[in-house]
C-alpha cells in the first residue's frame, strides 16, 4: 500500500511548483492554468509529468503504456533531460540554496585576484 502524499492526493500535481523537486521548478511556470478547462488541464498534467519528470505509466508487466504521450526517442528525450538536469552542478547548487552568496564570493576572488596580480608585477 501506498503512503498517502500531498502530491499524490492532488488533482493536477506536474503543474503545481511546490509538489516538484526544485531543480524542475523553473521549468514549471504555468500562470495560465486558471484559464484552462478540466480535459486541458490533465492533458497538461500528464505533458508536465512526461516532459519534465520524465515519468512515464506503464503496464502491469512492465513495458511502456500506449497511452503515454512521448513514446520511443522522445520519451528517450525526456530521460536523457532529466538526468542532465540532476547531473548540473549548478542547478543542483541552485536548488539546494548553495549559491546564495555566489556574486560576494565571486567579487571576493576578483579582488583577490587584482591583488595578486599587482603583487606579481610589482
Amino acid at each position: 500500500m501506498k503512503k498517502k502524499t500531498k502530491r499524490s492526493s492532488t488533482k493536477y500535481p506536474a503543474l503545481n511548483k511546490s509538489l516538484n523537486l526544485k531543480i524542475r521548478s523553473e521549468l514549471i511556470d504555468f500562470d495560465y492554468v486558471d484559464k484552462l478547462s478540466e480535459e486541458e488541464k490533465a492533458w497538461l498534467n500528464k505533458f508536465s509529468e512526461e516532459y519534465t519528470n520524465a515519468s512515464f505509466k506503464k503496464n502491469k508487466d512492465g513495458s511502456f503504456s500506449r497511452k503515454n504521450l512521448h513514446k520511443g526517442s522522445l520519451r528517450n528525450d525526456c530521460y536523457n533531460r532529466n538526468n542532465w538536469r540532476n547531473n548540473d552542478v549548478y542547478g543542483v547548487s541552485k536548488a539546494n540554496d548553495m549559491l546564495k552568496d555566489a556574486k560576494k564570493m565571486n567579487n571576493h576572488l576578483e579582488e583577490s585576484s587584482k591583488q595578486i596580480a599587482g603583487l606579481i608585477r610589482g
